[in-house]
């Protein structure tokens, strides 16, 4: 048995391009209710009947797409493949089967190297990689945008938020996480990011939300806009090294408002009781930026650098990509 379960570890990469396949060929979206032969689905990709077979074959053994009497037909996993789906994680396979999936080709170099894998494979770092690209920049954005939306009724029940005060979500993407708690609190709104992604948002936001928001460019390892009760950081700090995350920190620290909460809503790892996701989730962080995802006490020593402590920490059930945590913190 655990042969086998190594022979599945091992060759576990089909199933990422299987899908990552699917997904370019864009069957799930070609695919309605009263389902489709193979034929027509060769027939709108272009390819090989047999070949469509063999690929939708493979991905029904992982309960992805159904066979019917000849048809195929979406099942509540292949709909997740459909873009512009509620939920779809169409982006994100796309993502998985091209940019990491050749970065992870390079983990060995990397770990010789102390360098991102990305680095050595792109000869960039990732974000500059984005920045060259914006095809990329918005399948990384849309990505983002589908794991938060995710998460946003959990995290927002957790929020420890008095009325009539400001929040700004800094990094905040397309302003999903945003959107969500103007939307159920009283509460005044920044979305601080980098300035093509503010564009993004003002031009995919609706009206009623963008009357709750201010949206203000800038660069986060430069300065965060000051004079805001509540700051928010998702997604962020595992992006960077301890240096740029303690950077980052501080200017939150200068401009928060005095009395203010920092939010850190992050995939902590747990050393006494280490979830799976997580920890493949940090070894992904070091292949894409040479970063990781944290323990408690490294959070603490973040922090403490920065002048903030822990008030409490709150971990969410996984809704989603990896288990979050909510870092309450302190200004001190």
């Amino acid at each position: 048995m655990q042969v086998e379960e190594l022979y599945s570890d091992i060759q576990s990469y089909q199933i990422t391009q299987a899908i990552y396949t699917a997904v370019r060929l864009d069957i799930a979206s070609y695919i309605d209710d009263e389902g489709k032969t193979v034929e027509q689905i060769s027939q709108k990709c272009n390819v090989r009947p047999q070949l469509i077979y063999r690929l939708l074959r493979a991905l029904i053994s992982k309960m992805i797409f159904i066979e019917k009497a000849g048809k195929f037909y979406n099942n509540e996993k292949s709909s997740l493949l459909i873009p512009n789906k509620e939920g779809s994680l169409y982006s994100f396979a796309l993502r998985s089967g091209e940019d990491s999936y050749q970065a992870w080709s390079n983990l060995y170099e990397g770990m010789l190297n102390s360098a991102s894998p990305f680095s050595i494979t792109f000869a960039c770092d990732y974000f500059e990689y984005l920045k060259k690209d914006p095809v990329k920049f918005e399948l990384f954005n849309k990505s983002m945008a589908a794991h938060t939306k995710r998460e946003i009724p959990t995290i927002i029940d957790v929020l420890n938020l008095d009325s009539h005060k400001s929040i700004i979500d800094i990094g905040g993407g397309t302003g999903e996480l945003l959107s969500g708690i103007v939307k159920h609190r009283n509460i005044t709104g920044v979305l601080y990011d980098l300035d093509q992604v503010i564009k993004h948002a003002k031009a995919n936001l609706a009206d009623d939300i963008l009357e709750k928001l201010d949206l203000v460019s800038g660069d986060f390892i430069n300065s965060i806009p000051s004079g805001i009760d509540y700051h928010i950081l998702k997604f962020i700090l595992h992006d960077w090294t301890d240096e740029i995350a303690i950077k980052i920190l501080k200017n939150s620290r200068v401009s928060i408002n005095p009395g203010g909460k920092l939010f850190i809503i992050e995939a902590m790892i747990d050393s006494k009781q280490p979830e799976s996701s997580a920890i493949w989730h940090d070894l992904h962080m070091f292949s894409l930026f040479n970063s990781k995802e944290r323990e408690k006490k490294d959070f603490e020593y973040l922090l403490r650098e920065s002048d903030f402590e822990i008030n409490k920490i709150i971990t969410l059930p996984r809704n989603g990509l990896l288990k979050l945590s909510v870092i309450e913190c302190n200004p001190i």
